[in-house]
């Protein structure tokens, strides 16, 4: 069985969505975002989420799909912020939108530059 997931790229109020059918746990998914984030900044030094979803989405190897959101059979949410410049993880139990909400929204969450220190990153 496959451990699906959905990473938000989220920059200032708008969001993309971005699904991924396999390898969804923090050391499948999770790792491989944080090793692509040393590409995430942009000629201006920032992250830009567009940027971000266009390096996610083309690279085919990787299976990463652009979705329309709401996913309810998904065991782990991401979300990008651009702003801040963290990736976070979320453990999805419930499925509906408002759980979504409630989980981007609180403090119960991974930062997953933090928990794959930069030498595990290097690997």
């Amino acid at each position: 069985m496959a451990t699906r997931s959905v990473v938000i790229v989220k920059d200032n109020d708008k969001e993309n969505w971005i699904y991924h059918h396999w390898d969804g746990y923090p050391e499948g998914v999770g790792f491989d975002l944080v090793k692509r984030s040393k590409k995430f900044k942009s000629y201006e030094d920032k992250w830009y989420g567009d940027d971000i979803t266009n390096k996610l989405v083309k690279d085919t190897t990787d299976s990463y799909e652009i979705t329309n959101g709401y996913h309810k059979d998904i065991d782990f949410l991401y979300v990008i912020d651009c702003q801040e410049e963290k990736i976070k993880c979320f453990r999805i139990t419930e499925y509906n939108w408002n759980t979504y909400r409630d989980i981007i929204n609180s403090n119960n969450k991974i930062d997953l530059i933090e928990l794959f220190k930069k030498e595990d990153v290097a690997k």
